[in-house]
């Protein structure tokens, strides 16, 4: 099972009311439940408060606290949890958070009920201020290391503040979040691993003020998320099957000639081999693969169609360092 609660927070009787965390929660759900190819990639996505729930409903601790504590004793594959809204001291504030008497989650109590969880992978991802505290404070109490299987994703470090959106938008970290969970994170095959979309998110970010933070204890591949993939994985390992190491440079390359240009539109091109079916369908897949970024012409060609009709002499493709990494995936037998 792959399951996820995502929690908003806007109404706080003695905090500063804010205005897009309720946004953040359902834009993130309405990502995640989409479905791809007909299977979703999450059996459940429960989202505090609801769609049906008053805009100005108070998310109090003793109501949210067994919510995330239950949720956490889940036997999942993957669970991930979503906050978004105040926090500071090492909580996570709740409507009625009101200082010590009232503090709201602990992340001390957090990360207990996830050292104590049966899920096999764990993803926390937290919009709100001074973010980079609670990963920071994971390390209370009798937790010493980061438990194995899990992932947290701040959109801010201790000492910042998290950029808050207007009324029906979401903030600006779930929002680059958004962005790269609609495809901008994924690889080739359309998978979003956490890492990636942290690197997606940081890159966005650029030289602002606002910096996310990510720690992360995995031992396998973790995926977040799927997207239509630009390639399939068949048509993938077809491309790359065209490669050859060159004795020379010892580098993956395939070779180009005219036979692989189709068009003989102009006079030059009309005085040019004809071309070869087999070596023309090679020749679109190694353009569609030069578009994802995974090949490229070889110096001092610019574009494929120049150094397909550049003769049988020096006209040749090679692997980027992207197609190169799933170059040798394939060959390793782990794609």
């Amino acid at each position: 099972m792959r399951n996820a609660l995502l929690v908003g927070i806007n109404n706080y009787h003695y905090l500063e009311p804010l205005k897009s965390c309720v946004n953040d929660a359902h834009a993130l759900a309405k990502s995640l439940k989409e479905e791809v190819e007909g299977r979703a990639h999450y059996n459940s996505v429960t989202v505090v408060p609801g769609l049906d729930d008053d805009p100005k409903c108070q998310i109090e601790i003793e109501t949210l606290q067994p919510l995330v504590k239950t949720f956490f004793e889940q036997d999942n594959e993957i669970s991930l949890f979503y906050f978004s809204g105040h926090a500071g001291d090492g909580y996570l504030k709740c409507t009625d958070s009101s200082g010590i008497k009232s503090p709201g989650i602990g992340m001390s109590d957090l990360m207990r009920w996830v050292e104590q969880s049966k899920a096999r992978n764990i993803i926390i991802i937290l919009d709100c201020c001074h973010a980079g505290e609670m990963a920071e404070n994971m390390f209370a109490n009798e937790i010493t290391s980061l438990p194995r299987g899990v992932t947290i994703l701040a959109a801010s470090d201790s000492n910042q503040k998290a950029a808050a959106g207007a009324e029906n938008s979401c903030s600006v970290f779930t929002e680059l979040m958004l962005h790269g969970l609609d495809g901008s994170a994924s690889n080739a095959l359309g998978t979003i691993t956490p890492a990636a979309l942290f690197t997606k998110i940081d890159e966005s970010l650029g030289m602002t003020n606002q910096r996310p933070v990510f720690k992360s204890n995995t031992v396998g591949f973790v995926d977040i998320k799927h997207v239509i993939p630009e390639i399939t994985l068949a048509e993938l390992k077809d491309g790359l099957r065209l490669f050859q190491v060159d004795d020379n440079c010892q580098e993956p390359s395939y070779l180009l000639d005219y036979t692989h240009e189709e068009d003989r539109s102009s006079e030059e091109s009309k005085s040019w081999p004809a071309p070869v079916p087999e070596n023309v369908a090679k020749f679109k897949k190694l353009q569609k693969m030069c578009s994802l970024e995974l090949v490229r012409p070889c110096p001092p060609y610019e574009h494929m169609y120049w150094a397909a009709v550049a003769g049988a002499q020096d006209g040749k493709c090679e692997l980027t360092e992207k197609g190169k990494h799933y170059f040798r995936l394939m060959n390793r037998g782990v794609m």
